[in-house]
């Protein structure tokens, strides 16, 4: 299982999720040099993080709109606004990457207000959120990832 922690400081407001409808993608604008990636379930989402310092750097992925479940999400309030750190594992090299199989991943989005959650299904909101991207919110219970919250701008 991978751990993560939250290092509480704020946040670079500038770096804002996009997604790309034609590319049916997800990216972090501007872009960042980031060197392993984190992808859950059978999805194509995933973190990227650097190795060197665990931080999450950006979210990026392929995932077509047809395979969203809608749905009436319920967005978490950010207990707090910082780094979210992966506690890497000795195994892991720069430019690879890593599938998280636990729990039954998925994509939900919620089209009233535009947000995304990518997490668990049957997931109930427990623990910590943190704003560790302008507008990704991660939540946590204890140091397992349990959903990611994303209000990305949708560029045609």
């Amino acid at each position: 299982m991978i751990e993560y922690l939250v290092n509480s400081k704020k946040i670079d407001g500038k770096k804002r999720p996009i997604y790309y409808v034609k590319e049916k993608s997800f990216l972090l604008e501007p872009q960042i040099e980031t060197d392993f990636s984190i992808l859950f379930g059978n999805l194509y989402f995933g973190l990227d993080i650097d190795l060197n310092t665990g931080k999450v750097q950006a979210i990026s992925g392929y995932s077509p709109k047809r395979q969203w479940k809608r749905n009436h999400l319920i967005i978490p309030k950010a207990t707090v606004e910082g780094e979210l750190i992966v506690l890497s594992n000795d195994e892991w090299y720069p430019g690879q990457g890593i599938r998280v199989t636990d729990g039954d991943w998925g994509i939900q989005y919620d089209s009233k207000t535009g947000w995304i959650c990518v997490g668990k299904s049957g997931v109930e909101m427990v623990g910590q959120s943190v704003e560790f991207l302008n507008n990704c919110i991660a939540v946590l219970n204890g140091k397992s990832l349990e959903e990611i919250f994303i209000h990305a701008d949708i560029i045609k």
